[in-house]
């Protein structure tokens, strides 16, 4: 079993069936592959730039903030163009994936109404740690 199987069979598990056919039923919609590669590939080239001393700026934080930026900027093209030029799923297909396109008669499962109880008291929790 390769890498990429490895992880897909990791995240359908994670997945309803409905979710499971809609999202993963072609491996891994292209725009979401290209932008990934592109978004990495451009932060990475520009880390590149600034290490050898291409590129000057005045300090660290700044040049990570621009090269996430770049990063950024080319994987929205790059999804953008690639999603302008690849078939969209029909409507259809699409129903049930998110929590207001499910039938009413599906109810969401117990377990992640208590995992978002948790982290609710969590997040107020630490708010009240760290005044």
């Amino acid at each position: 079993m390769s890498l990429s199987s490895g992880m897909l069979q990791a995240a359908s598990q994670l997945l309803t069936p409905h979710e499971r056919e809609a999202v993963l039923g072609e491996a891994l919609p292209m725009s979401s592959i290209f932008t990934f590669v592109v978004g990495v590939l451009t932060a990475t080239s520009h880390n590149f730039a600034l290490r050898t001393g291409t590129i000057h700026y005045g300090s660290d934080l700044l040049a990570s903030f621009y090269g996430a930026i770049y990063g950024f900027i080319a994987g929205l093209t790059v999804n953008v163009l690639v999603s302008l030029f690849t078939k969209r799923k029909s409507i259809d297909a699409l129903s049930g994936l998110t929590y207001f396109t499910r039938p009413a008669r599906e109810k969401i499962a117990t377990s992640s109404l208590v995992l978002a109880g948790l982290v609710l008291i969590a997040c107020i929790a630490l708010n009240f740690i760290f005044r």
